[in-house]
Parts: C-alpha cells; sequence; structure tokens
C-alpha cells in the first residue's frame, strides 16, 4: 500500500494519449506516448515546443518563494512552488494528462467538464502538514484532529503536502491524484459536488471505483518515474 495512504485525506472548503487528447487544448511540449508500455518520454520535443516552453519560465532559485510557474499543455494551469526541488512543471503536466487519459476512459467526460478544469487548475505544493478539527477518512467516517495531506480548495485549485523526504521525490506518492478526483467529481456534477466523506454515505459520487483508480493511475505515475 502507498504510504500516503497512511494518512488522512480530507476535503475542505477553504488527457486516450499522453498530450491533452481534446484539439482544442494548446500543446507548448508534445510528448510521446506508448499504449505498449503506458510511459511518456521526451524523446520527441520540436525546437518550436522548446521556445513555446521558455515563454513561461520555469522555477528561478535566484528569485523569492513561493513561486507561480506555467503549467505546460494546459490553457491556464499553474503550481505554486516553495523549492525548485518540488516537481518541474513538466512532470506535473505529464501527470495531470496521465490522470486524465485515464479518467476519461473509465469514468468518460463527454461535454469537457473534467478538462476544462484541469485547463485552469491551480496547484500548490505545500512544505507544511496541516490538521483539521474533524474529517472523513476514506471509508466515510469521520476522524479528529487528522494529519492532512491534501486539500480541495475549490473546483479549481488543489493545495497537495509534499516535503524533501523520499516517499515524496514520485509525485504518485502524495495526495496529488486524490485530490484530482475531488475536483473531477466537483465538476462533473453539481449534484455530487466534490463528495468529502469519499466511499461514505453522506454525500454522493466516490464510489470504490474511484477509491480503486487512485491506486492504479498512481502506480502508473512511478512506474513512469513521477
Amino acid at each position: 500500500m502507498l504510504k500516503f495512504l497512511k494518512y488522512i485525506f480530507i476535503f475542505a472548503f477553504f488527457l486516450n494519449s499522453c498530450s491533452p487528447v481534446e484539439p482544442e487544448t494548446p500543446l507548448s511540449y508534445r510528448y510521446h506516448f506508448s499504449e505498449e508500455n503506458s510511459t511518456c518520454s521526451w524523446d520527441n520535443v520540436q525546437r518550436k515546443d522548446i521556445n513555446n516552453y521558455l515563454k513561461f519560465p520555469g522555477c528561478d532559485s535566484s528569485k523569492p518563494f513561493p513561486q507561480m510557474v506555467k503549467i505546460p499543455n494546459f490553457k491556464n494551469a499553474w503550481q505554486i512552488m516553495h523549492s525548485c526541488n518540488q516537481y518541474s512543471p513538466r512532470k506535473v503536466s505529464v501527470a495531470l494528462q496521465t490522470f486524465y487519459r485515464h479518467w476519461k476512459r473509465k469514468f468518460g467526460d463527454p461535454e469537457g467538464r473534467v478538462l476544462n478544469n484541469l485547463n485552469g487548475l491551480l496547484i500548490e505544493w505545500g512544505p507544511e502538514k496541516k490538521t483539521s478539527a474533524i474529517a472523513y477518512n476514506i471509508d466515510g467516517n469521520k476522524v479528529k484532529k487528522p494529519i492532512i495531506l491534501g486539500l480541495a480548495l475549490s473546483s479549481g485549485w488543489i493545495w497537495v503536502h509534499t516535503s524533501e523526504e523520499p516517499m515524496h521525490r514520485t509525485i504518485g506518492n502524495t495526495s496529488f491524484i486524490h485530490e484530482l478526483v475531488h475536483i473531477a467529481l466537483w465538476s462533473s456534477s453539481p449534484h455530487f459536488k466534490p463528495d468529502q466523506d469519499h466511499e461514505g454515505p453522506v454525500h454522493k459520487g466516490w464510489e470504490k471505483a474511484h477509491t480503486t483508480f487512485i491506486f492504479d493511475v498512481n502506480f502508473k505515475l512511478m512506474d513512469q518515474g513521477l
């Protein structure tokens, strides 16, 4: 079991290729995807793609933190970084694309609502763990004063704990995909909302298939070195 699942994940109110599958999503980086091994690489990055990417420079360790860094391949997705040692925007882009590709295959996105949210997503990688007075675990049971490793702050904004610890060398060992499921549910239907009690009976939307989905996608990310 992934180490991050030892902790409590909480919601708080406060792409069929490696590239985005929808043609209207502009590409600033092109990735090669192999269905055979489900991996992405930057082997075929073109010169013009590099020039486009440089319009939105990455993390700069000489400048103050936190920094807002553009995520390529998505129209207006950004990440807030507290250290340049955190995940590069290119890796985050591939992780987002992997999530969406598998989400669409598993759950669908007929009106493009999930993709639309990802195109405007704000991700904050937080170095500090958080606590809350009360939360729901994955089974839907209330837990008092849990350690929080991820938050879906709105349908287009997530906070994800990360650190210099070895377990956080990969995005797949964070709550990133878990929080994306929250906002995907939130954007998919006004009846689902984000479903903060997960598999519990209080709110509709989150099912066991979503929990299994998180495991599957996280393992795929880690297989890719993400």
